[in-house]
């Protein structure tokens, strides 16, 4: 396992996800990472944009909680199904990603959704999203040779992470982020990928409960704890899962550089 990098601190701001909260991270700056490395670090927990990488360590609150599903096990609901079938008159493809600036306005369109959310500059948009990586792809859906929606992915042999996503609010009725995650398993099924990971669930952030339709899934609630949260016919197997959250207790590196 080889991963490059440095612990730059923990940064405290407004929570993104939990209005009137803060939120607090440990980051990490990494260079290089190979894909033994990068399944650890989502088994961990941890999301990046880039080459930053964190994972909430918030003293006060735990809810920022990992989530994934088990590929192999998937079941779509019927609900899911119906998304499923909205697909048939799109163009969906998973390629290497290059940036654009028709990326980015849909980025800005999408952003608009969320009061929180600060858009920045063409340059931060493609640093957080095409940073050189052997393990980056990006799933295109189109509509009539539109591009409708982008989902980021990391890709190794045993995990495939969903980075972010964003998608036309004027196509709201695609449910294009289902969409997203539904031809995402269909692709980690065709290569053999035990988990996705969908990063965070928030309980109580409207905009998160749509992950948790796609069961059965895991929360993890500190390193190398991953739970049965749903199983596949919805059933919450363990609500104290949810009010004890995720609380991790280790950091990732040392403060000397690499590992």
């Amino acid at each position: 396992m080889h991963i490059l990098g440095a612990p730059i601190g923990t940064v405290e701001i407004d929570c993104p996800y939990l209005v009137g909260r803060k939120f607090r991270s440990e980051n990490v700056l990494i260079k290089e990472i190979d894909e033994a490395a990068l399944d650890y670090l989502l088994a961990l927990g941890y999301r990046h944009f880039g080459e930053l990488y964190f994972r909430p360590v918030c003293e006060d609150c735990h809810q920022c909680i990992p989530l994934r599903i088990p590929v192999a096990d998937f079941a779509a609901s019927r609900g899911l199904r119906r998304v499923g079938r909205k697909a048939a008159d799109l163009d969906v493809r998973i390629k290497k990603p290059v940036p654009s600036r028709e990326k980015y306005r849909l980025y800005l369109r999408h952003s608009e959704r969320f009061e929180e959310e600060q858009s920045g500059s063409y340059e931060s948009f493609v640093d957080s999203f095409f940073s050189p990586s052997p393990f980056s792809r990006e799933l295109l859906i189109t509509r009539d040779s539109r591009l409708v929606a982008v989902s980021h992915l990391d890709v190794s042999s045993n995990s495939l992470s969903a980075v972010y996503c964003y998608w036309d609010p004027g196509e709201a009725d695609l449910s294009l982020g289902s969409l997203s995650i539904l031809k995402e398993i269909e692709y980690a099924r065709s290569l053999g990928i035990r988990h996705l990971y969908l990063g965070f669930y928030v309980p109580g952030n409207s905009h998160m409960e749509y992950k948790v339709r796609f069961r059965p899934n895991e929360a993890l609630l500190r390193e190398g704890d991953w739970r049965r949260l749903y199983n596949a016919t919805g059933e919450l197997l363990n609500p104290r899962i949810l009010e004890r959250g995720f609380r991790p207790f280790t950091q990732l590196l040392s403060p000397t550089e690499g590992r």
